[in-house]
């Protein structure tokens, strides 16, 4: 999907979307290789640790869920 800033120019396409759960405490259950089963193996596998980010700021971001944009 196209992305643009709020007088149409382009910024780049979404590249990844992770819906979070903002009640959440923890971020236990919320990642990928935390529920069982060959879909969510696959995704770990293939998928690269998003959002690359410091521990603590990752943590928050999973838990209130984010947009990755690919922009150059």
């Amino acid at each position: 999907m196209k992305v643009v800033d709020r007088d149409g120019k382009r910024l780049g396409k979404v590249k990844f979307v992770k819906m979070g759960d903002p009640q959440a405490v923890t971020t236990a259950g919320q990642e990928p290789g935390d529920r069982p089963g060959l879909v969510p193996a696959l995704a770990a596998v293939f998928h690269d640790a998003e959002p690359d980010l410091p521990p603590a700021l990752a943590a928050r971001l999973v838990r209130s869920g984010f947009v990755k944009v690919d922009a150059k």
